[in-house]
């Protein structure tokens, strides 16, 4: 299938994006999106990578290609929000962890919120799958795990285990102490997806797009790049 005619200052830059590990999963499927339409959502590896080197003469690292497919499995499918598993390393790769098969690496708290940050900008609010009972679960676990007890709003879909006994609940210094550290771990989340969201409507506005509604677009940047 032929790219969508770019000059070859375009290309240049969509071939940068491409190949650079820094690019966001979601920066990555909207080029190729653009390039060859929904039918690549259905394409096997090999098809894509073949696309690619025909018209930019390139290969994607693995860490750029697991977030392409990471991101097309939670397009396409509810692996992410029902596969506790799945759900882990989507989100280590789009945070530019690379992905070790057969290998555990649990997320840390601002890799699972901005995880499920990206992943959500590919749908409608309305149209966004429900997240499983053992995927809340496990996310629930990863926190209490390092302490966070009261997660921030987009990671309020875990399900937090028992967390303390009653002697605990009344120590008032104890109380004091979490309280403290969850609203610093919850400010540090919060501005780990800012500046990632930053960081990502930045490259949409490099990356040149064929398919772009400038007015739509603009208002977009003007709101998010501002954060």
């Amino acid at each position: 299938m032929p790219v969508i005619s770019h000059t070859p200052s375009n290309k240049a830059t969509l071939a940068k994006y491409l190949t650079n590990d820094e690019t966001y999963g979601f920066v990555l499927l909207t080029i190729v999106l653009d390039l060859y339409g929904t039918d690549c959502l259905n394409w096997e590896i090999p098809t894509l990578e073949a696309e690619l080197w025909d018209d930019f003469s390139i290969v994607l690292s693995q860490l750029n290609m697991d977030k392409l497919q990471a991101l097309v499995t939670a397009l396409t499918t509810d692996q992410f929000f029902e596969d506790w598993y799945c759900f882990n390393t989507t989100c280590e790769c789009l945070n530019n962890d690379p992905i070790e098969p057969e290998v555990i690496d649990t997320c840390s708290p601002e890799q699972f919120a901005w995880g499920i940050t990206e992943v959500a900008l590919l749908f409608d609010s309305s149209d966004r799958p429900l997240f499983s009972d053992s995927t809340r679960r496990y996310l629930g676990i990863c926190l209490d795990q390092v302490g966070i007890r009261k997660p921030l709003d987009v990671l309020a879909i875990a399900i937090m285990p028992d967390l303390m006994d009653s002697g605990m609940g009344t120590d008032t210094t104890f109380i004091s102490a979490m309280s403290t550290k969850q609203s610093s771990d919850n400010d540090y989340i919060e501005t780990y997806i800012k500046a990632n969201l930053k960081g990502l409507i930045g490259q949409l506005n490099e990356v040149p797009i064929s398919n772009r509604n400038q007015k739509t677009w603009d208002e977009i940047y003007e709101k998010y790049s501002k954060i």
